[in-house]
């Protein structure tokens, strides 16, 4: 029940899943990873076709702590649709994108090796007409303190009817 009611708020934008629950490092083996930068790698997955997976792991041996916005200002998605135009926010992604936006940073520790995942329902923050492959990618300023370094995930392929 509680990982239920937690899976919801993941999707609201209100909380940011970590790998800690049983089923969360099932569902989340043999990810590929974009370049390590600073102790962290970024990777995504597709959920289905209008959900995406994104993973952020310290792959570094020491703790680190930050504070961070709500993950869906955190993570920056592109998507490049068939046509090769990039998707558009849509009106219901500007609206939730600017009532994060008044929201204060959270304190965030990651424990070495400890990956974060979270889930982003492109399909309603994203203006995707076409159907056929659009390609994803996310990135996210590394988590540490002071760093200017940008992750860069994984290229991920998705097929849209």
């Amino acid at each position: 029940m509680l990982d239920e009611i937690m899976d919801v708020l993941a999707n609201l934008g209100l909380v940011m899943r970590d790998t800690r629950a049983k089923n969360m490092a099932r569902e989340w083996s043999g990810l590929s990873w974009g370049t390590e930068q600073e102790g962290f790698a970024l990777s995504i997955r597709a959920i289905d076709q209008d959900r995406i997976g994104v993973a952020l792991k310290n792959t570094s041996a020491e703790k680190v702590e930050a504070a961070l916005p709500n993950w869906l200002l955190f993570f920056q998605v592109a998507i490049t649709q068939p046509d090769q135009s990039l998707a558009e926010i849509s009106p219901y992604g500007q609206g939730v994108l600017e009532t994060l936006q008044k929201q204060k940073p959270s304190l965030v520790e990651f424990a070495p090796e400890e990956m974060r995942t979270t889930e982003i329902p492109i399909g309603a923050l994203f203006q995707m007409r076409l159907a056929g492959e659009c390609r994803i990618t996310v990135t996210c300023p590394v988590p540490r303190p002071g760093s200017q370094s940008i992750l860069h995930s994984n290229e991920l392929r998705l097929v849209r009817s």
